[in-house]
């Protein structure tokens, strides 16, 4: 069984002094924040190899949920998705955790053609159904 903690739990100034934490503290991987994989996706690429720990996933934050009502912000947070796809496969990472669908609602209820639930799940399987090749 390997043990995994979450970055945000782990003392260090940096991304990579908080995985050489992680380390010594006995974890086997590290969950990084998407904020910090974003900002230092070029340090952790070149150094991934060299550390002593893996990273096991990537966590968003409610600024990238996709399902939200705005397109160009639904589109921008997708592209986001694209990015943190891209470095969790650099990586090594096993997979990008997120929560799907937040509440209070942010799509409008639609009742009797659809209610606010219901036009999440169908607007997160189509934004799902475009994500899930790339990171395939």
């Amino acid at each position: 069984m390997r043990f995994s903690v979450q970055e945000s739990l782990v003392p260090g100034a940096s991304v990579l002094e908080r995985m050489r934490s992680a380390a010594a503290m006995g974890f086997d991987a590290i969950e990084l924040r998407s904020s910090e994989a974003l900002a230092s996706q070029e340090v952790l690429r070149d150094e991934i190899g060299r550390l002593p720990i893996a990273v096991s996933s990537i966590c968003t934050n409610p600024q990238q949920d996709p399902v939200v009502e705005e397109r160009e912000v639904r589109e921008a947070r997708i592209a986001t998705w694209h990015d943190l796809i891209a470095i969790a496969r650099d990586l090594g990472a096993r997979g990008i955790i997120m929560v799907p669908i937040r509440r209070p609602h942010r799509l409008p209820d639609l009742t009797p053609l659809y209610t606010s639930s219901e036009l999440e799940l169908a607007l997160l399987y189509r934004i799902l159904e475009d994500l899930v090749p790339r990171a395939e």
